[in-house]
Protein backbone atom coordinates (compact mmCIF):
# COMPACT_ATOMS: atom_id res chain seq x y z
CA UNK A 1 0.00 0.00 0.00
CA UNK A 2 1.40 3.16 -0.66
CA UNK A 3 0.88 6.51 1.11
CA UNK A 4 1.60 9.89 0.78
CA UNK A 5 2.47 13.13 2.43
CA UNK A 6 -0.38 14.47 3.71
CA UNK A 7 -2.67 11.01 4.37
CA UNK A 8 -4.09 10.25 7.36
CA UNK A 9 -3.76 6.59 8.16
CA UNK A 10 -4.26 4.24 10.82
CA UNK A 11 -1.84 2.40 12.80
CA UNK A 12 -2.18 -1.08 13.97
CA UNK A 13 -0.05 -2.95 16.49
CA UNK A 14 -0.18 -6.23 18.50
CA UNK A 15 1.49 -7.75 21.17
CA UNK A 16 1.41 -11.04 23.13
CA UNK A 17 3.36 -11.09 26.14
CA UNK A 18 5.61 -13.44 28.28
CA UNK A 19 2.91 -12.88 30.99
CA UNK A 20 -0.09 -14.46 27.68
CA UNK A 21 -1.94 -11.07 27.88
CA UNK A 22 -2.79 -10.12 24.84
CA UNK A 23 -2.34 -5.99 23.61
CA UNK A 24 -3.97 -4.28 20.21
CA UNK A 25 -3.33 -0.45 19.61
CA UNK A 26 -4.45 1.47 16.35
CA UNK A 27 -4.31 5.28 16.57
CA UNK A 28 -4.60 7.86 13.94
CA UNK A 29 -1.70 9.11 12.44
CA UNK A 30 -0.94 11.69 9.45
CA UNK A 31 1.93 11.03 6.85
CA UNK A 32 4.33 13.59 7.08
CA UNK A 33 7.33 11.97 4.79
CA UNK A 34 8.36 9.28 2.41
CA UNK A 35 11.93 8.87 2.23
CA UNK A 36 13.33 5.73 0.96
CA UNK A 37 10.18 3.63 1.53
CA UNK A 38 10.09 4.61 5.30
CA UNK A 39 6.87 6.18 5.73
CA UNK A 40 7.38 8.64 8.50
CA UNK A 41 4.06 9.51 10.52
CA UNK A 42 3.14 11.98 13.11
CA UNK A 43 0.64 11.61 15.95
CA UNK A 44 -2.23 14.51 16.10
CA UNK A 45 -2.78 13.99 19.97
CA UNK A 46 1.22 14.37 21.05
CA UNK A 47 2.82 15.83 18.31
CA UNK A 48 5.55 12.75 17.89
CA UNK A 49 7.20 11.72 14.35
CA UNK A 50 9.00 8.56 13.81
CA UNK A 51 9.09 5.90 11.25
CA UNK A 52 6.92 2.94 10.80
CA UNK A 53 8.14 -0.01 11.89
CA UNK A 54 7.62 -2.63 9.25
CA UNK A 55 8.50 -5.58 11.03
CA UNK A 56 5.76 -4.53 13.97
CA UNK A 57 3.43 -2.26 12.68
CA UNK A 58 0.67 -2.10 10.20
CA UNK A 59 -0.22 1.07 8.42
CA UNK A 60 -3.87 1.26 6.78
CA UNK A 61 -6.30 3.76 5.14
CA UNK A 62 -9.48 3.29 7.75
CA UNK A 63 -9.45 2.30 11.73
CA UNK A 64 -11.56 -0.79 10.34
CA UNK A 65 -8.93 -2.09 8.32
CA UNK A 66 -6.45 -1.33 11.09
CA UNK A 67 -8.29 -3.06 14.23
CA UNK A 68 -8.98 -6.31 11.35
CA UNK A 69 -5.15 -6.36 10.90
CA UNK A 70 -4.67 -6.56 14.35
CA UNK A 71 -6.93 -8.98 14.63
CA UNK A 72 -5.17 -11.18 11.98
CA UNK A 73 -1.94 -10.59 13.69
CA UNK A 74 -3.28 -12.17 17.20
CA UNK A 75 -4.98 -14.78 15.54
CA UNK A 76 -1.66 -15.79 14.04
CA UNK A 77 -0.19 -15.96 17.46
CA UNK A 78 -2.66 -17.84 19.15
CA UNK A 79 -2.24 -20.49 16.42
CA UNK A 80 1.55 -20.59 16.72
CA UNK A 81 0.59 -20.54 20.88
CA UNK A 82 -1.62 -23.66 20.07
CA UNK A 83 0.96 -25.33 17.92
CA UNK A 84 3.43 -24.89 21.17
CA UNK A 85 0.96 -26.70 22.91
CA UNK A 86 -0.17 -29.37 20.74
CA UNK A 87 3.65 -30.83 20.59
CA UNK A 88 4.38 -30.61 23.83
CA UNK A 89 1.10 -32.43 24.51
CA UNK A 90 2.25 -35.03 22.55
CA UNK A 91 6.10 -35.12 23.47
CA UNK A 92 4.40 -35.30 26.92
CA UNK A 93 2.59 -38.27 25.61
CA UNK A 94 5.63 -40.10 23.93
CA UNK A 95 7.37 -39.78 27.36
CA UNK A 96 4.97 -41.31 29.73
CA UNK A 97 5.47 -44.89 27.87
CA UNK A 98 8.75 -45.04 27.87
CA UNK A 99 9.35 -44.14 24.63
CA UNK A 100 11.89 -41.43 22.82
CA UNK A 101 10.49 -38.76 20.66
CA UNK A 102 12.09 -37.66 17.95
CA UNK A 103 13.86 -34.20 18.18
Amino acid sequence: MSHAVGDTVWVGTSHVGYDGLSRGHVLRADVVAVIDGSVMIRYPASGTIRAVEKTAETICDSESDAWAAVARELTQARDRVQAGIDEATARAAGSRVGEAVPA
